[in-house]
């Protein structure tokens, strides 16, 4: 594998960083007017603390290599799309950090997604740095649309699990660096049972794979099969689904803010997210002490019609965190909220939407002391 770098500061950043770092963040991104508004938001405090290390994860099929970095996003040779574009160039980032850095976890998360990254720190000082995975989970539910995914769960699991099988939510899960490094072996294995994950969400695809190695799952109470190592996010996360001020829904136990309105609608224009890229302006605003942070917008002023909540979520979306619901250890079952599923404001690749039985190159196997170009020139960043 090809990788090339923008320049040298680029270069040094990535290999040769001795920092022992606490947490790696991957976040899936593309371009556009609404995801370049997130992005700004993201640079704005992505970068604050030393022992954190983010990146942006884009796609670009006219690279000159097959993977270009630059100080702070990871580019990867491939088509922009849902399935399998987000899980390959999450598989390759995450390739890429395990050979690079020194971590203790790593979190996947997406441009939506605002976090108080001191809260998470302190939060990850209490979890345990070997077989954690930690997400606000989810469950398929048993509808004409999700069969497909039903099908292949449980072929792959070789159980008639339906609405039973319980994966991570694909808006931010954390995984302790062992688990990473586990969930990349099991792919550069290439088997064709793992490879044909490509075919499915990415968060179905890589949770799935977790069932491989973590402890054997079983089925809790209320019938939920996942293994015992999911630790459920549920009570630090916040779902915006209105313009709302953060000192109204803030209290210390979240670090998770997800700012979508509605998952099921694919208008990721400025005019249909303006609420959600006001929400994350204002996130930064008051998380992060910058008041003046984006000025050319202004005060940003909630109107009585601003303020009415009227979003109602269709039934079949009404979906929760069926671990919370189970009460883990530590965890309670107040002030439970319906969820509804992630669903990536990507076109699909239609070429690779079928699951099948030919075995899939995803080895992305490097040694950073090889094949490595400087780019002094790059064009994708003008």
């Amino acid at each position: 594998m090809e990788v090339k770098f923008v320049s040298k500061e680029a270069h040094d950043s990535f290999i040769n960083n001795n920092t022992q770092f606490k947490l790696i963040i991957l976040i899936i991104a593309s371009r556009g007017e609404t995801y370049d508004m997130f992005i700004k938001c993201w640079k704005a405090y992505m970068s604050l603390y030393p022992d954190v290390k983010a990146f942006f994860l884009f796609s670009d099929p006219d690279l000159p290599c097959d993977v270009l970095i630059t100080e702070d996003s990871i580019i990867n040779k491939h088509p922009e799309c849902n399935i399998p574009g987000i899980l390959i160039k999450t598989i390759e980032a995450m390739n890429l950090c395990n050979e690079a850095f020194k971590y203790s976890y790593l979190l996947r998360t997406n441009l939506s997604s605002f976090y108080n990254i001191p809260r998470l720190l302190k939060y990850l000082d209490s979890q345990s740095r070997t077989n954690y995975v930690g997400s606000q989970f989810y469950i398929l539910p048993n509808v004409p649309q999700k069969q497909e995914e039903i099908q292949f769960v449980n072929n792959y699991l070789e159980k008639k699990l339906d609405d039973k099988f319980v994966f991570l939510h694909g808006a931010g899960f954390i995984l302790s660096n062992d688990v990473v490094e586990n969930y990349c072996d099991q792919i550069l294995r290439n088997e064709p049972k793992v490879a044909r994950t490509r075919g499915v969400a990415d968060d179905i695809a890589i949770s799935i794979v977790l069932y491989n190695f973590l402890s054997p799952a079983t089925f809790s109470e209320n019938g939920f099969y996942f293994p015992p190592e999911f630790r459920s996010l549920h009570e630090h996360k916040y779902q915006c689904r209105k313009l709302i001020h953060p000192n109204e829904y803030d209290n210390e136990k979240i670090f998770h803010v997800r700012n979508k309105k509605d998952d099921s609608i694919s208008d990721n224009s400025i005019e249909a997210r303006r609420d959600e890229v006001l929400n994350y302006v204002m996130q930064v605003r008051y998380y992060y002490n910058m008041p003046n942070f984006m000025s050319e917008i202004g005060p940003i002023i909630m109107t009585k019609h601003d303020l009415k909540n009227d979003f109602v979520l269709f039934d079949h979306d009404k979906e929760y965190d069926p671990l919370y619901l189970n009460a883990i250890p530590g965890e309670t079952d107040e002030n439970i909220e319906g969820e509804d599923s992630e669903n990536i404001e990507e076109k699909k690749d239609d070429t690779d939407n079928q699951l099948s039985d030919e075995i899939v190159d995803l080895n992305t196997s490097l040694t950073l002391s090889e094949d490595i170009v400087f780019d002094e020139s790059p064009q994708l960043f003008a």
